[in-house]
Parts: structure tokens; sequence; C-alpha cells
């Protein structure tokens, strides 16, 4: 049996501010490694360069949550290393149930992504892996990661879990407010 601090239910929660910047990505791979139409040739260097490309960033999670997709510009044609250095902010509610998701893009079509918990994210530049479009690991992907900077702090306001009610603070006996000139008169006018 758990003890009552771990089942008891929380009415509140507080609300985080993430801010993301998305420095830069690292061996993305072509189109021809997801399986589009390009000749059966070897893999060169001018293969990488020929397309635009760019990175989709967007929060799921709770209704609250759920922010995005928002849209890098197109990163310089480098071919194997893009750079973006973009900065991104969300308002959480629930880092616990969040899910920030990152979509690379060759022109129109995914070539590679990850999802990250929230919860688990680490202040500081973290290096991301990236994932095949179906969620696979393949050889061609082992080097293919998201260079990323994150930064989070807790917002002073609390959220309201919808659903449930908040218990009112009872003030304290010092602090109860009085007629002008008496103990515990906090000295507002129009009170």
């Amino acid at each position: 049996r758990l003890p009552p601090r771990y089942t008891k239910n929380r009415r509140t929660t507080r609300a985080h501010r993430l801010h993301v910047r998305l420095v830069s990505a690292q061996q993305v791979p072509t189109s021809k490694d997801v399986g589009g139409e390009v000749d059966d040739g070897p893999l060169s260097f001018f293969d990488a360069v020929g397309d635009d490309v760019s990175c989709e960033v967007e929060l799921h999670g709770m209704p609250c949550d759920r922010q995005g997709p928002f849209r890098t510009d197109t990163a310089s044609k480098t071919g194997f290393k893009e750079v973006w250095d973009d900065v991104f902010q969300f308002n959480v509610a629930e880092p616990e149930l969040a899910v920030l998701r990152f979509a690379v893009f060759r022109g129109s079509k995914v070539v590679a992504q990850t999802a990250l918990p929230v919860s688990m994210l680490r202040q500081g530049l973290r290096w991301a892996q990236l994932y095949h479009p179906d969620g696979s690991l393949p050889d061609e992907y082992l080097l293919s990661r998201l260079f990323l900077w994150v930064s989070t702090r807790s917002l002073r306001t609390r959220i309201r879990r919808p659903g449930v009610p908040l218990r009112r603070r009872r003030p304290a006996k010092d602090r109860r407010q009085g007629k002008k000139g008496e103990a515990g008169w906090e000295g507002r006018e129009g009170t």
C-alpha cells in the first residue's frame, strides 16, 4: 500500500515556462533514406544539399497544454549540419503529461522525428536522437541528432485542474481585516 503523500489528490499544480532553443541538427537523412524516389546510386554530399531543411516543434498533452506546431525558417544548405538557432516558449500546466515533438522536414516530407517527455528534460545543452518517421532506428539514423538548449522555470501562478474545486485557505488570525485603526488592519482603502 502506498503512503498517503503519494495517493493524495493534488488540487492545483505549478505551471512551468519551457524555453527551447533549437540550435542545429546533424546528419539529417536524405529523402533516399526515408524511401523517396531517388535513383539507387551511392549517396553523395550533393544529394543532401538539394532540399530545404526545416524543423517543426509542437507540444502535446492536456488540452490546455497543446501548442503548435511552430516551424523554423529554412536552414542554411550545408548538407550534413543544418543550423536554425530559433527559440520557442511554451507554458506547460501539466509537465508530467506533456510531450515535446520535433519533426525534421526536407522540402514538404518528414524525414526524421523525435518526442521528448517534458518532465524528463534537464536544463542545459542536450542532444536528442532523431528517429525514422515510423519510429524505428535504422543504421542511417544512428548519428542523426538535434542539438537543443533547454530552460524551465516555475511560474508563480497556480493552474486549476478542470473539474477539481479549490480549497480556500483560512486567513491567519493576525492578518484578518478589521476597522481602520484596529489591530490587523492592513491599510487598504476601500476594504
